[in-house]
């Protein structure tokens, strides 16, 4: 089932730490992201909207409605009922630089 490989998909993000939240300082700017297992890329997820710019949710989720969550979001749920969302911290001049790595996961 497509879901189970989800599961477990989500279940390694956590286990790797590749849930994150980054934080910008000092303005206090933070959103949440999940790594790519294979690619040096980040797929920026909203929780409170359950969204998340994956290629996976847009075409199952948004556009075909067969799935609520792509494995990142389900993984971001795990992560933060077992506490494990790890934090990164950079400054503020750092935001273009690292939103630079969010888009190239979205374009892809």
């Amino acid at each position: 089932m497509k879901t189970d490989k989800k599961y477990r998909k989500a279940i390694s993000a956590v286990n790797e730490k590749r849930v994150i939240k980054v934080s910008f300082y000092p303005s206090g700017l933070s959103f949440y992201v999940v790594k790519s297992s294979s690619r040096n890329i980040y797929y920026l997820i909203y929780p409170d909207l359950n969204y998340c710019t994956c290629n996976d949710f847009f075409f199952n989720s948004v556009l075909r409605k067969k799935e609520d969550k792509c494995y990142h979001l389900i993984a971001y749920d795990i992560a933060r009922e077992k506490g494990y969302i790890k934090e990164i911290k950079y400054r503020d001049e750092e935001l273009k630089k690292f939103f630079t790595k969010v888009i190239t996961g979205i374009l892809s």
